[in-house]
């Protein structure tokens, strides 16, 4: 893709391109995920500060803790239970062999432990659900870290062309002050009638208006950016005055043909984790009325009566030890109704990770379509803005010479900054673009655990 000699001599100075004479090989692979972070001063401890503060980011932590302890809640039926009891009841018996009314008391106690030695892998397949749900928690909270640092830069940016406007309104209005000055000196002088002042002074008004508006919403945004970030305020004079030029890395970015292997990038953990979650819940409620066993042992004591006289008791402890068997062999269909629910669910779980899978291809490829005709409109923008200030510094002489007027210059320099300012929007919304499509092939092509961003 071609771009303007003065690009290229702005990307070298920046130390974003090698300078002639370095070998291509040498240069450092760009690290489009943190461009954002790279040429705008400031953005970075903004969100060091806000990954750490925000409150999107404790709730996503306060999730995973949750998940953590239903992962241990999970895991628990692979280990041995362990139970003790004991009592005490009063007793009134009522015989017909003895006249009267027996009166006594009955201690019992009873300690056992209970093992699982054969459940049809059930325990083992809800401790791994429950593993994948404190798996699919941690990335929720990395995703959630992702979209914040997506959302401050959009903001940050967002800040930083709404500077632009506010200065860029106060100028024109500055403007516009300084023309309805010389309008009226020129009507005191009877060189204009008065009523032509009529509409000029309402435009001065407008403007003034115009520009109170910007200042306010400049206003709410740093509220809401502060917010955000978890500060109390956020102060405008910390924002960049412009945003650098975009380099070109949209070849370095081209997705692959076929995302191979599919199974374990980031853009679908969350949809394979459920596929697999589902599955595994199908296992389970499928041997819901088969037999279990167990492996038990204990000791239990109890009052035995031997002999006709109620107060002659014995105490009697029994110590067991052996394998218990435990079969719920009709439930009233519940067992089938549940079996059949989570084959659904799975068949569902299965269809929305092929969909995602599909999506997550489309995205990829109408992505850098997009980034690369965006990359086109950027450099048309850059050699425009470079033909207007060329033809401004080739007017200058004539102007200082006198032979431009200085209304006719100050517009001149007026439209120069419009193009300016149009070129710094479109830098912001390419260099928002290139991070976030750099992120969707990172997600796209990389698993979960190898992708170290933010």
């Amino acid at each position: 893709m071609a771009r303007l000699p003065y690009f290229f001599l702005i990307l070298v100075v920046a130390g974003l391109l090698p300078a002639a004479g370095h070998a291509q090989d040498k240069m450092l692979p760009p690290d489009a995920l943190r461009l954002p972070e790279m040429l705008l001063p400031g953005l970075q401890p903004i969100l060091a500060s806000a990954l750490e503060a925000s409150p999107r980011v404790l709730q996503g932590r306060l999730a995973v803790a949750v998940a953590r302890a239903g992962e241990d809640v999970a895991r628990a039926g692979l280990y041995p239970t362990v139970s003790a009891g004991a009592g005490v009841d009063g007793r009134q018996e009522i015989r017909r062999d003895l006249p009267g009314t027996q009166y006594s008391f009955k201690y019992s106690y009873g300690l056992g432990a209970s093992l699982p030695i054969w459940h049809w892998d059930a325990p083992a397949n809800r401790a791994r659900i429950g593993e994948i749900q404190r798996q699919l928690a941690e990335q929720n909270l990395a995703e959630a870290r992702r979209n914040l640092v997506l959302e401050l830069r959009a903001q940050y940016t967002g800040l930083v062309l709404l500077g632009l406007d506010v200065a860029q309104a106060r100028w024109a209005g500055r403007r516009r002050a300084q023309q309805l000055q010389r309008d009226e000196a020129r009507a005191a002088r009877g060189e204009v009638p008065a009523l032509d002042l009529v509409d000029l002074r309402l435009a001065v008004q407008e403007g003034a208006l115009a520009t109170e508006r910007l200042v306010r919403a400049l206003g709410r945004a740093r509220g809401d950016f502060a917010a955000l970030i978890g500060a109390k305020v956020f102060a405008a004079e910390n924002l960049p005055e412009d945003i650098p030029a975009v380099p070109d890395w949209t070849a370095g970015l081209r997705p692959p043909e076929r995302l191979a292997p599919a199974v374990g990038v980031a853009a679908l953990a969350q949809a394979g984790g459920e596929r697999e979650a589902a599955r595994l819940g199908e296992a389970v409620e499928r041997v819901r009325l088969r037999p279990t066993f167990d492996l038990v042992a204990g000791v239990t004591q109890d009052e035995v009566n031997y002999t006709a006289n109620i107060a002659a008791k014995f105490g009697a402890e029994i110590r067991y030890l052996g394998v218990r068997m435990n079969w719920n062999i009709f439930d009233g269909g519940a067992g089938r109704a549940a079996a059949t629910r989570a084959s659904a669910e799975l068949r569902q779980k299965s269809l929305a990770y092929d969909l995602a899978a599909q999506a997550l291809q489309r995205q990829l490829a109408d992505g850098w379509q997009e980034l690369e005709l965006a990359q086109l409109e950027l450099a048309a923008r850059e050699a425009r803005f470079a033909q207007s200030a060329a033809r401004l510094a080739a007017d200058r002489p004539s102007f200082e010479a006198g032979q431009i007027a200085a209304d006719d210059w100050d517009q001149r320099l007026f439209d120069h900054e419009q193009v300016r300012l149009s070129l710094v929007r479109q830098r912001a919304a390419q260099l928002l673009r290139v991070a976030e499509y750099a992120l969707l092939l990172a997600r796209g092509t990389q698993p979960a655990a190898a992708l170290h961003f933010p």
